[in-house]
């Protein structure tokens, strides 16, 4: 989301799409991030699962 105002506030859109991208890849951490965590056993299954879910494209 930070990623997403940071290139609103630019006021360019080229600008503002590279933001979106970036995003878009915070989006991909958190994904791994998680497989991690549920690896470790940080996390339930169902936990991660909803959390992968949000965080997958849509």
């Amino acid at each position: 989301m930070s990623n997403i105002a940071e290139g609103f506030e630019r006021n360019s859109d080229p600008e503002f799409r590279r933001f979106l991208l970036i995003a878009k890849g915070s989006c991909g951490e958190v994904r791994s991030q998680t497989y991690v965590a549920l690896d470790e056993r940080y996390l339930q299954l169902n936990t991660a699962n909803n959390l992968i879910q949000q965080s997958a494209n849509r």
